[in-house]
């Protein structure tokens, strides 16, 4: 797991090879035994045998690190209410710049392929300095097993995604921290 963190246009944390591979594998193919691409935008939640799993690994590792960054406060992440799932968005659909809901404390997502799809790089997620114009704004680049972690902050933290493939869906496995 590498991170590596930014401040613009806002502060958020990149982080590569998330996951060890064998369990990014894993996680690739639960979704392709339990998928549901029936709407232009889908959820999947993820099992609680995996979510113990999942778990582990932000617990002991991502989020303290970003409690030691200054990003959190220990009491932040507790109690613990998350909720772990996969989103799958239809081919070309495009989701528009917005804030994430108030009840949302951080938000991570993780760049999934379980279709081999070799998205390009702007598949990824649009980060914005405002809501009025597009200046300022950074692209995350679409890489397998990529993760973006923000803290959700009023009137700041805005941001977008599409899919910019012409016949696979996007598939990202997010987790949310919920107030």
């Amino acid at each position: 797991m590498k991170i590596i963190k930014n401040n613009t246009p806002w502060e958020h944390y990149i982080i590569d090879d998330f996951f060890p591979t064998n369990l990014y594998n894993d996680l690739c193919n639960y979704y392709i035994s339990n998928k549901n691409e029936d709407k232009p935008l889908s959820y999947l939640d993820v099992q609680s045998d995996d979510i113990i799993k999942l778990d582990s690994i932000v617990q002991n590792s991502l989020y303290p690190f970003l409690i030691k960054e200054g990003l959190y406060k220990d009491e932040d992440l507790k109690p613990w209410h998350s909720r772990w799932f996969f989103s799958s968005y239809e081919p070309q659909g495009k989701y528009s710049k917005h804030l994430d809901t108030e009840s949302k404390l951080s938000s991570l997502v993780i760049y999934m392929d379980p279709n081999l799809s070799n998205f390009p790089p702007e598949q990824g997620t649009i980060l914005y300095k405002d809501n009025k114009t597009d200046k300022g704004q950074k692209q995350i680049k679409w890489k397998p097993n990529r993760g973006l972690v923000f803290r959700r902050k009023d009137n700041i933290t805005w941001h977008s995604y599409a899919n910019l493939s012409l016949s696979d869906h996007r598939i990202t496995l997010n987790h949310n921290i919920y107030k």
